[in-house]
């Protein structure tokens, strides 16, 4: 088997789970991984502020449109990347009774 850790977020052209009869294993560092969830939480957040100024009146359906289009147009590869781990990969945890994971 062979464990290959990824340690940037970016886009994930290929993922093979096997190679020339070797097993491919894909690990994320923790960090990272908390990482992509604050990015997602802080996005889906401000999406949220941003139709409820709407809502209140406090800021035209123009400036709701613009706020949503600088929202999605940062963080998406951010949620796209995250999605690959999800289904591709797994991540190391912090925790002492966790067995690590192999390099």
């Amino acid at each position: 088997m062979l464990t290959l850790e990824v340690n940037g977020e970016g886009v994930v052209r290929v993922s093979k789970r096997e190679f020339a009869n070797v097993a491919i294993n894909y690990v994320v560092p923790k960090s990272l991984w908390d990482n992509l969830g604050k990015i997602e939480a802080d996005r889906l957040q401000k999406n949220t502020e941003s139709g409820e100024l709407y809502q209140a009146g406090k800021s035209s359906r123009d400036d709701l449109r613009v706020e949503l289009e600088l929202n999605r147009a940062g963080p998406e590869e951010w949620t796209n990347f995250r999605q690959w781990v999800l289904e591709n990969a797994s991540h190391e945890h912090d925790s002492a009774n966790d067995t690590p994971s192999p390099k």
